[in-house]
């Protein structure tokens, strides 16, 4: 890895600026402040692990069915069988066509027009 050179070095944070020591303290103060912030956010892990990791069964399907989603998931619901009813059609009429047109240009349809 290539060294960098004096022109290459970045500035330091405007936090870690020695100007800065009357309104956020000296060096010690700042480590000390975030001793005490890596404490406290490993506090409320442990206190909300509970609560994050909670798993239960799903509720019942009227119980997730009820209020604005529920409806919103309901009409989700009958929007996909009438797409996937629709398109049942359209294949039906597919293979409808597609078998009409064998028995109109098979072999046996074009011996008995010749008759």
């Amino acid at each position: 890895m290539r060294a960098l050179s004096d022109n290459c070095v970045p500035p330091p944070p405007p936090s870690l600026l020695a100007a800065d020591e009357p309104a956020f303290g000296g060096r010690e103060d700042k480590l000390a402040g975030c001793v005490l912030q890596r404490k406290a956010w490993d506090e409320n892990t442990e206190f909300l692990t509970a609560i994050f990791t909670a798993i239960r069964e799903p509720l019942p399907k009227e119980r997730r069915c009820r209020g604005e989603l529920g409806a919103i998931y309901q009409r989700q619901t009958a929007a996909i069988i009438r797409r996937r009813d629709q398109m049942g059609k359209v294949k039906e009429e597919a293979d409808a066509k597609k078998v009409l047109e064998e028995a109109a240009f098979s072999k046996l349809a074009a011996a008995t027009s010749k008759l």
